[in-house]
């Protein structure tokens, strides 16, 4: 299916033609290898002694996509696939609980690299007009089970100029949306500041930069503390008594 080869083309483009404006570039390294994705086997850890050993746990083909590609950039990685050809939620609803099987798989070796998995399901060309497929998308797209889950709908075959403009509109819901990157004006005394807040790849974080253009009540130094407690690889059970705090904190 070529849909899934230029889904992930355009995703690797962004990432590069970001990475050029980035901060930290090797943040956006795109890898198209695996990575240690698209495994037939659960990884399941079990205590002993004190310790933690692996143990395979096999899972049937049938119980698994027929074809899956990956992807990684920076520290995430993603998960590409199709939805095949029957909008009916039935067939739909079974070929993402083989996906989501094997995002479990993925997510159980990748350690904490699998926090930051993303699956993207494409539909068949022209579904992006049908109806029972909008519904489709909705239903899966509710489904987070394992992970964070997209769909795209391309347009039809005659109209693959349209493609790319479709597919960016799933793009921008992804970590590829950069909150680091400011508006530029020409003659902007702003252009060229050295505060602009250089958030991490997250969705928090992008929460917090858009935040800080919301008012008085959460200014540019909060955005800042919440990106720093956000960005933690512990967060804590207390993280939303620590984000209370740093809204209410004195600059």
């Amino acid at each position: 299916m070529i849909e899934l080869e230029f889904l992930a083309g355009s995703l690797a483009d962004r990432a590069e033609a970001l990475a050029r404006r980035c901060p930290d570039p090797a943040a956006l390294d795109v890898d198209r290898e695996s990575h240690g994705m698209l495994r037939k086997s659960l990884w399941v850890e079990a205590a002993v002694g004190g310790g933690e050993e692996g143990v395979p746990s096999a899972v049937a083909e049938r119980e698994l996509p027929e074809r899956s590609l990956a992807l990684a950039i920076g520290y995430h990685r993603v998960l590409i696939g199709s939805l095949g050809a029957d909008p009916d939620l039935g067939a739909v609803e079974g070929v993402l609980r083989r996906h989501l099987n094997q995002a479990a798989i993925d997510w159980s070796w990748l350690g904490r690299a699998g926090d930051d998995l993303l699956l993207i399901l494409v539909g068949p060309p022209g579904s992006d007009t049908d109806d029972a497929w909008k519904h489709a998308r909705e239903v899966v797209e509710r489904n987070e089970r394992v992970c964070r889950v997209l769909v795209w709908l391309p347009p039809a075959p005659e109209l693959g100029g349209l493609w790319q403009k479709s597919l960016d509109s799933v793009i921008d819901r992804t970590f590829l949306v950069r909150p680091w990157l400011p508006d530029k004006k020409v003659g902007d005394v702003n252009e060229n500041r050295d505060d602009v807040i250089s958030a991490p790849l997250d969705p928090w974080a992008r929460l917090a930069a858009e935040l800080a253009d919301e008012g008085d009540e959460f200014d540019e130094a909060a955005a800042r503390r919440w990106i720093d407690i956000l960005s933690a690889s512990e967060p804590g059970d207390d993280l939303p008594e620590r984000l209370v705090a740093a809204l209410e904190a004195a600059p």
